[in-house]
């Protein structure tokens, strides 16, 4: 009931990559930045939305429009007043059309106004031939290139909506959680088949995406690890002791503790990153030379033994000098706790 509890228990483990988890929290120059993030958060980097399709659209300006609105409320997204910091195809064709801008130019705002602005100002009609002229001008090609995608075609197939993000305090999770939910107007057009693709990249998202995924392939590798190591030494003692149990309860107790690490790490509240998960690689690489030791001496002294005197004899010598072999790997590992760096203390 124990293990099956700690097994359960690895689906509610958090998954994080906290670069402040390998500062040593005792040194001063940790510290402020820690109160530095927590109090003003000064940095800065960007995450992108990429949108694949057919761009030169009201329906994608317009989700768009909508996405860009649903990011103000994104906790970790830089805002300029009250509107997320960005740079879109849109806030493009507003820099160069409106004539309130610093920036307009009279040959785009006059094809701007051919096209029958919504409330938003966000173009209805004639959106691809103002997106060709943003494109082919001279003074705007560097700042539409930057957003919109030209083809070997001529055609515009993709853009992007670059987003000034904070770098995110918890690795990221949150970030692109609320950025994935902000960006639905996109998505429903993807899920409507009038665009290819919406998706949320680059940045703290991308670096959570990683750590997640490598903390997943991380996790498979130690189950197809017991599972290999299992089968292989079903297959050795089938082929010397015509017995396939003794493979199989030799790797049962190096289950049972991967189990009750992660449970304990679940009580701890300690999450699952690159170096905690090499925790349960070490169980693994340590258990199953203990347990190969184990099942052989009692395999050999079941031949000249009854199975009470085989398993006795087994327990008290080969282990005891398992015991201290695994002592003495306690406290070899345990000189970590004196660790600078968090994680491995």
């Amino acid at each position: 009931l124990l293990s099956g509890l700690s097994f359960y228990s690895v689906s509610e483990i958090e998954t994080e990559f906290n670069f402040m988890d390998f500062l040593p929290d005792e040194m001063e120059e940790a510290q402020t930045i820690n109160y530095l993030l927590d109090n003003f958060n000064f940095s800065s980097s960007s995450s992108n939305v990429l949108i694949e399709g057919e761009v030169a659209t009201f329906s994608v300006l317009n989700a768009i429009f909508r996405s860009e609105d649903n990011m103000a409320a994104v906790r970790d997204v830089v805002k300029v007043g009250e509107k997320a910091e960005t740079r879109s195809p849109l806030s493009v064709i507003h820099r160069y059309s409106l004539a309130t801008s610093p920036s307009y130019i009279p040959e785009i705002g006059a094809i701007y106004d051919t096209t029958a602005p919504d409330t938003n100002g966000v173009p209805t009609t004639n959106v691809l031939d103002l997106m060709n002229a943003l494109v082919a001008h001279p003074m705007t090609s560097g700042d539409a290139l930057g957003v919109i995608h030209l083809s070997d075609g001529g055609e515009l197939d993709a853009a992007i909506i670059r987003v000034t993000v904070h770098d995110a305090s918890d690795g990221g999770k949150l970030l692109t959680e609320e950025l994935n939910s902000a960006i639905n107007p996109l998505k429903d057009l993807d899920d409507d088949g009038e665009l290819d693709e919406a998706i949320v990249t680059d940045g703290p998202v991308l670096t959570y995406l990683t750590v997640t995924a490598m903390n997943s392939a991380g996790l498979q590798s130690v189950v197809a690890t017991v599972i290999m190591a299992m089968i292989l030494l079903m297959i050795v003692y089938f082929v010397f002791y015509r017995t396939v149990m003794v493979g199989l309860l030799s790797t049962l107790p190096i289950v049972m503790v991967i189990g009750w690490v992660f449970g304990s790490m679940f009580l701890l509240n300690i999450p699952l990153n690159v170096v905690t998960i090499m925790i349960a690689a070490l169980t693994i690489g340590l258990g199953i030379t203990y347990a190969i030791h184990i099942s052989h001496r009692f395999l050999e002294d079941l031949e000249t033994r009854p199975w009470k005197d085989a398993l006795s004899n087994t327990v008290g010598h080969t282990g005891a000098a398992l015991f201290g072999a695994a002592a003495t790997t306690i406290g070899g590992f345990g000189m970590l706790t004196f660790s600078v760096l968090p994680p491995m203390a």
